[in-house]
């Protein structure tokens, strides 16, 4: 794991801090900002790539990349002898705190629970996540134009869902192609490469991109920079419920990377002479970085900035003396075009299977807006009865305070419309929900998710607001000497609050405990795969198997072994098997998954056998009792594999131990 996470450190942070420091960004705020430089790079990598023929893998992705900004550095570092103002408060020690406290929460509520050994999630989205990384490891082929778990030209045979593997078609695959990388350099599985990444993304990549976007949001204010160290990493909707929610591992990382396109828009609002233009264009590829990660981040991006955009739009119309009916009208133009978008986009053939996905309500409007209250603001998180009120009245007396300050009106606006947002998505039916919230699938959790970038803005502002208060009130009266430690004594105090808060079960359950309790519970060793039995047994039928492909049952379990051990198994993934129309892999894949145990008597099976290459026959759980948890499993749909023993004609038993079994085809 130690490897991994280093490979994934170096790939993040090692040439894009290089880019940044060579145009003249503060240190800090360039190991910020450096992960967007690689992701947009691979993404845009990949498809060209895949395009003209060239092999993806470390030495032909970073190497370029790591050598060209490189050059930039020690070619244009000199000239720069001015550094930028972004980010400017943002010193090493701040940093480390960020990292420090990040890392400490990290260790606590993911790497304990039996993530460093490589266990993962056996349910929901993870067959595909694994599948696809593995299948971009093989065929070196990192695209998100052809995304697809059957790359490598053996793959491509077998393949049961037919051959559409050549047409393009969209899928944000960004993050499988890092942890692509991480598997091929440091030569480890898939479920550690994803492991790895939410070890780096926790306690690195979030906490200094919240600490680049506090330190824009609010330049000069070292109360709430200082605070958000600790309250960034007390929010469970991020990063931590998205671990296993889903699991959404693609829009994790994305809402990692979200606080640095913020605090880009800030900086270029700022105004800061001779920078506007780089701003732009490092905004422009955080833009790109975002949609090739997960597009619902650009939609995240511009909720979260265009209020602010009309605001600042605004303000420089009044200070350049243009009239007040002049600078609202510019301010509306601004929200006006952004709702046009919204709406053009929202209309867009493309984007329709996205737009019209329907995710469950799941509690009344009462109930929604009860638990916006307590911070209870997703499903995963309605375990923890009583939430987090206490945060979520601090980030209450942040926005009182912006308000009083007239400091960031359009944020406090944005902060207001998610909170809106989070509750419709839980509780409203109908073409509203759909408007608001079908970028997000109308998922209340990912909602819930990025809600806690502001929200961790306005709870910094808070222990400021409650700072600048007690050093006032200490300021009228000659017994409170010296005035600025002793008022930092209650914005201390209030840190302490809502962080036992979040650990300890004070009204139900730590929000971070109940966390640490459901990754413990998704992770955890009553997940076959995850049994080190099992494990053993999977690694003897590898180096049986080799690189041949063997038929099985998704049903069982195994459709995880291509991801997790490079078993060539025929069926990777749940997702697409039918539809209302019915089957959706080919008649020739239908016969081999229902007549298979005919092979010795029936010609068609054994011709289809062999023009898959099919060698060995694999049942992962002999008593059937997995595949009958199943709602969606229906027996007859794979006798052909279910019903082979040591007596089936055309068969021969080579390995057996507790519930697993491998056959050999022979005939």
């Amino acid at each position: 794991m130690l490897i991994a996470v280093l490979v994934m450190l170096l790939m993040l942070f090692v040439p894009g801090s290089l880019a940044f420091v060579a145009a003249g960004i503060p240190t800090c705020a360039s190991l910020a900002l450096s992960p967007i430089v690689v992701t947009a790079w691979l993404g845009v990598a990949g498809v060209v790539y895949a395009l003209v023929g060239i092999p993806a893998n470390p030495l032909t992705v970073l190497v370029p990349l790591t050598v060209a900004c490189l050059l930039a550095a020690i070619l244009f570092t000199r000239r720069n002898n001015k550094r930028a103002e972004l980010g400017k408060g943002l010193t090493l020690r701040v940093a480390l705190l960020y990292i420090a406290v990040g890392a400490a929460v990290c260790l606590f509520v993911f790497v304990s629970r039996d993530t460093a050994t490589g266990s993962f999630i056996q349910q929901w989205d993870n067959d595909t996540h694994l599948s696809i990384i593995r299948a971009f490891a093989d065929s070196q082929t990192m695209s998100s134009l052809r995304v697809s778990p059957y790359l490598t030209a053996a793959d491509a045979v077998a393949n049961p869902f037919g051959g559409p593997d050549d047409i393009f078609s969209f899928y944000p695959a960004v993050f499988h192609g890092l942890c692509a990388l991480v598997v091929l350099w440091a030569g480890v599985s898939a479920p550690m490469a994803i492991n790895a990444s939410i070890i780096v993304t926790g306690s690195i990549v979030f906490p200094l991109a919240m600490a680049l976007c506090i330190s824009e949001v609010f330049r000069d204010d070292k109360a709430a920079l200082l605070s958000g160290a600790v309250l960034c990493c007390l929010f469970p909707a991020m990063p931590y419920a998205l671990v296993v929610f889903g699991p959404l591992y693609p829009n994790l990382f994305a809402f990692a990377l979200l606080p640095l396109g913020v605090a880009l828009v800030f900086g270029l609002m700022h105004g800061e002479r001779g920078r506007r233009a780089f701003y732009a264009g490092a905004l422009l590829v955080t833009v790109v970085a975002l949609a090739l990660v997960h597009p619902n981040a650009d939609f995240s991006l511009g909720v979260l900035t265009v209020p602010s955009i009309a605001v600042h739009v605004f303000r420089t119309q009044c200070h350049h003396d243009a009239s007040f009916a002049r600078a609202w009208a510019m301010a509306a133009g601004v929200l006006v075009a952004a709702i046009a978008a919204w709406v053009a986009l929202y209309n867009a053939p493309f984007l329709q299977g996205v737009i019209s996905n329907y995710w469950g309500t799941y509690e009344s409007l009462p109930e929604a807006i009860r638990n916006q209250a307590f911070l209870i603001t997703s499903s995963h998180l309605y375990g923890p009865k009583e939430g987090q009120p206490l945060l979520f009245a601090l980030a209450a007396i942040g926005v009182i305070t912006d308000i009083i300050r007239h400091h960031r009106p359009g944020l406090v606006a944005s902060y207001i419309m998610l909170q809106v947002m989070s509750i419709v998505a839980s509780s409203v039916e109908g073409p509203v929900r759909q408007f608001m919230t079908g970028f997000w699938y109308t998922d209340s959790n990912r909602i819930a998710a990025f809600l806690v970038i502001p929200a961790i803005i306005f709870a910094a502002e808070g222990v400021s607001g409650i700072y600048c208060f007690a050093k006032t009130q200490m300021k009228k009266s000659p017994k409170w000497p010296p005035v600025n430690k002793t008022a930092a004594v209650p914005a201390f105090i209030v840190i302490v609050l809502v962080s036992v808060e979040a650990f300890v079960p004070v009204h139900y359950y730590g929000a971070l405990n109940y966390a640490r309790d459901e990754i413990d519970g998704a992770y955890g060793h009553w997940n076959p795969l995850n049994n080190e039995t099992i494990r053993n047994d999977l690694k003897d039928i590898k180096e049986i198997v080799g690189n041949d492909t063997v038929v099985n049952s998704t049903y069982d379990g195994s459709l995880y072994l291509y991801g997790t051990n490079d078993i060539r198994v025929l069926y990777r993934t749940n997702d697409g098997m039918v539809n209302a129309q019915g089957p959706l892999d080919t008649d020739g894949a239908q016969i081999v998954r229902t007549c298979l145990d005919q092979i010795a008597s029936n010609g068609s099976v054994r011709a289809e056998v062999e023009r898959r290459g099919i060698r060995w026959v694999l049942q992962m759980d002999v008593t059937g009792r997995t595949q009958q948890s199943n709602a969606y499993y229906h027996s007859e749909d794979w006798a052909g594999i279910e019903s082979i023993d040591e007596n089936t004609p055309g068969f021969q038993l080579v390995y057996k131990d507790n519930n697993i079994r491998l056959y050999r085809v022979v005939g």
